[in-house]
């Protein structure tokens, strides 16, 4: 048997760290503004925990229990993915080959600080405003550095 105070404090667990305002997205999503609360008490059809797990990007196991890990993307994640699924395939390929040039090395520096991380975010240490880079930015971006392990540089 489900633990219905269980599923619903998942719910709201995923709903705050996506982020988002409960309200808002029970009326996206079609159900009424008392649904959550109604949870507690009843249970859901599966439609509308499917509705929920997919709005929230995680999987109905997960709001049931019934697997721990919730997938849930932060912002910045999810953020990264939508942009690089509007890349071409080989676009995708020279990030891909970035990002991994940049895990290799990133075990050398300290990305631990918080005020460091939310600096970088507001400025994206590119001088770019809006999102919108460069084409000398982006000929940065996608320029892999020929790195082997014990370069200083």
């Amino acid at each position: 048997m489900y633990d219905l105070h269980e599923i619903v404090t998942r719910i709201k667990s995923a709903i705050s760290s996506k982020g988002v305002i409960a309200s808002a997205m029970l009326k996206e999503i079609g159900c009424g503004k008392n649904t959550l609360s109604n949870m507690e008490t009843s249970a859901a059809s599966c439609i509308t925990l499917a509705k929920i797990a997919d709005y929230l990007d995680c999987s109905t196991d997960y709001l049931l229990g019934r697997e721990r890990n919730s997938f849930i993307l932060n912002s910045v994640e999810t953020e990264l993915i939508d942009n690089f699924r509007r890349l071409s395939e080989i676009d995708k390929i020279k990030i891909l080959e970035r990002a991994k040039t940049i895990a290799e090395h990133s075990s050398t520096s300290d990305y631990s600080n918080d005020t460091e991380i939310k600096a970088a975010r507001s400025s994206n240490n590119l001088g770019v405003s809006n999102n919108k880079l460069s084409k000398e930015q982006l000929g940065e971006l996608y320029e892999v550095p020929n790195v082997t392990k014990g370069d200083d540089a």
